[in-house]
C-alpha cells in the first residue's frame, strides 16, 4: 500500500471523505491550482494495473486518469489543456482546518479538451515517455542495470531504483527495431519484476508480496487459560517498567497482509492458482523448469538469446510455488491500495481468500475495485504467455542469426 502518514491511514480506517487537489501546468507555462470545488461530484477516477488481464512477469503498463473540471462559470474556458501536465493529490480535510495530502502521480494530457459546463481530461503517467524508438548509446555486452538506467535517462524518466535482483545479468546482443518501453519490459521480465511509475513519478521494478503468513521473529504469547508452558517470558508487572530489555509489539497492523472485509460484487475463482513452472522460449529454443500445469511462459524476449537456461532457472526460483486466488470485488473507498499488494478478502460467509492485487480502479466518491486477474486455473492446468514480450520485430534476425560464436566473442 502507499506509504502514507499514520494520521492519513487512521482517517482511511475511520471512513473519512476524500477530495481531490491538482496542480496543472499548461504547455505555455501557466500553472492552475485546483481544489475540491473545481471538480465535479465524482470527477476523478484512476486505473492502475500491471496486467493485460493475466498474471505474469515483465509488464510495463502505465496508470491512466480521468478528471472532470467544473466550468459552469467559464472559469477555465480561456485555457488550452492540450499537452498539459497534471500533478494529482487525494486529500482528507480535517475539522481543525488541516489538509492531509497524498500524491497520486504525474500525468500527461494527450487529448484536446473542449470547454463547456465541464471540461473532461484524460491523462497517462510517465510510462508513455518510453514510447519512442530505442536508440540508446550503450555498448553491448551490457548489464540489465546499465540498460534500464540508460532507458530512463534517454526518455527523461526519473529512476526509482538502485540495484535490483539480477541487475548484473549480461545481455550480449543489442535489441533492434523496438521501443524503449519494450526494452524496459524485457529487462523487467528477466529480472523477475513488472515495471511501473510510482506516485513520485519514478520508474520502479516491483513484484508481489506473496507470503501468506509473516511468522518470523514473533513470540507466541500463548492463551489466557493455559499457562503450563515449559519456556516463559516474564512480562514484569503493570507498575514498574524500568527494564533493560523491551519487546515492541508494533502497531498490530503495519506490515501485515491487509484484511478486506467490506466488499460488494465479489467474483471469485473456484480454485487457487499455483505456479508450477516457468518456460522460456526464443528462436526455436524452449526451456522448461518445473512441471506442466500453471506455467509462466516467457516468449520472444530477445535479451535471453543464448542464455535461455539461466533465465529459466532464475525465474523458476523466484516465481514457482506462488499460490493465490483470482478474484475481483468492490470495497470501501481506499486510495492507498496499489498493484502488487497482497490481501485476504472475506466473503459474507466468512470464507477468506488470499490474493495478489494486479488491477485497481479508484473513484473519488465511490467504491475501489480491486482484482487479481489471472487466466482461469482450470484445476491449475493453464498456461500464461506474457503479451508484453511478444512485441519483438522479427526483422532483426536475418543477419544476427548468422553470427557464429567466434563472431560474438
Amino acid at each position: 500500500m502507499i506509504s502514507a502518514s499514520s494520521e492519513f491511514k487512521k482517517c482511511v480506517k475511520k471512513g473519512h471523505k476524500f477530495v481531490n487537489y491538482a496542480d496543472i501546468t499548461l504547455k505555455d507555462g501557466t500553472v492552475l491550482n485546483l481544489g475540491p470545488a473545481d471538480f465535479t461530484v465524482g470527477g476523478f477516477n484512476m486505473t492502475d494495473k500491471t496486467t493485460d488481464g493475466k498474471f505474469g512477469v515483465g509488464f510495463a503498463i502505465g496508470k491512466t486518469i480521468n478528471i472532470t473540471i467544473a466550468n459552469h462559470t467559464n472559469k477555465f474556458s480561456a485555457y488550452d489543456f492540450y499537452k498539459s501536465i497534471i500533478y494529482l493529490y487525494v486529500a482528507i480535510e480535517l475539522s481543525d482546518g488541516r489538509v492531509l495530502k497524498e500524491k497520486k502521480g504525474k500525468y500527461y494530457v494527450l487529448n484536446p479538451a473542449t470547454p463547456g459546463d465541464t471540461i473532461k481530461l484524460s491523462g497517462v503517467d510517465s510510462m508513455c515517455q518510453f514510447d519512442k524508438p530505442f536508440e540508446a548509446d550503450i555498448q553491448f555486452p551490457a548489464t540489465l542495470q546499465t540498460i534500464l538506467s540508460q532507458c530512463c535517462m534517454d526518455c527523461g524518466v526519473n529512476i526509482g531504483f538502485t540495484e535490483f535482483d539480477n541487475w548484473n545479468f549480461v545481455v550480449y546482443d543489442r535489441p533492434e527495431e523496438c521501443t524503449y518501453r519494450q526494452v524496459v519490459s524485457w529487462v523487467a521480465q528477466i529480472a523477475g519484476y513488472n515495471a511501473r511509475i510510482n506516485n513520485n513519478d519514478a520508474l520502479d521494478l516491483v513484484w508481489y508480496a506473496s507470503d501468506k503468513k509473516q511468522e518470523e521473529n514473533t513470540i507466541d504469547g500463548g492463551n489466557f487459560f493455559l499457562y503450563e508452558l515449559e519456556d516463559t517470558i516474564d512480562g514484569g508487572n503493570f507498575t514498574n517498567y524500568e527494564t533493560e530489555i523491551t519487546i515492541d509489539g508494533g502497531t498490530f497492523t503495519d506490515g501485515l497482509t491487509e484484511n478486506v472485509t467490506k466488499i460488494a460484487n465479489l467474483s471469485v475463482s473456484t480454485d487457487d492458482v499455483v505456479i508450477t513452472g516457468v518456460k522460456v522460449e526464443y528462436d526455436g529454443v524452449s526451456v522448461l523448469r518445473g512441471i506442466e500445469g500453471y506455467v509462466i511462459n516467457v516468449k520472444n524476449n530477445p535479451l535471453v538469446a543464448g542464455v535461455e537456461e539461466a533465465v529459466t532457472d532464475y525465474l523458476f526460483k523466484r516465481i514457482a510455488g506462488m499460490q493465490f486466488r483470482p478474484l475481483t470485488c468492490k470495497t470501501t473507498n481506499n486510495p492507498l491500495f496499489e498493484p502488487f499488494d497482497s490481501c485476504y478478502v472475506y466473503d459474507r460467509k466468512g470464507n477468506s481468500y488470499f490474493t495478489l492485487i494486479n488491477s485497481i480502479t479508484y473513484t473519488i466518491s465511490g467504491f475501489t475495485t480491486i482484482a487479481c486477474n489471472a487466466a482461469d486455473p482450470v484445476r491449475n492446468e493453464s498456461s500464461y504467455t506474457s503479451e508484453a514480450a511478444r512485441a519483438l520485430v522479427e526483422a532483426r534476425r536475418n543477419t544476427k542469426k548468422q553470427l557464429t560464436t567466434y563472431d560474438k566473442a
